[in-house]
């Protein structure tokens, strides 16, 4: 993943990686000096027996100095929202509670962040 702005060049953020399908991008929203990025893969799996998506909710700090621009991931935030599945697991459906921008803003607000 990365972050562009205007004509500066490319920065790199992070990557995601997972077995099977690549990550789709659900959000990705911006608050002061920071990104989160909400993303989920399509898992079909027989042998978990799960059919569904898996999301993960993961944050950047946004550094700058005068020549650089970087980001740090918040493992603290990442770690707050734990990363779960959404869909049908051992024949039960199971619900990952962060699946949009207004779900993850809101309990980063009752979390303190």
């Amino acid at each position: 993943m990365t972050w562009q702005c205007g004509s500066e060049p490319p920065v790199a953020i992070d990557k995601f990686e997972a077995e099977g399908s690549g990550p789709e991008i659900v959000t990705v929203f911006y608050r002061k000096n920071q990104i989160v990025v909400l993303a989920r893969w399509l898992s079909k799996s027989s042998a978990a027996d799960f059919q569904g998506y898996f999301y993960q909710v993961t944050a950047y700090d946004l550094n700058r100095n005068s020549k650089n621009i970087s980001f740090t991931k918040r493992n603290d935030i990442t770690d707050a929202f734990g990363d779960g599945y959404d869909g049908v697991m051992d024949g039960k459906k199971v619900t990952f509670p962060y699946t949009n921008a207004q779900l993850v803003r809101r309990r980063l607000s009752e979390l303190g962040f």
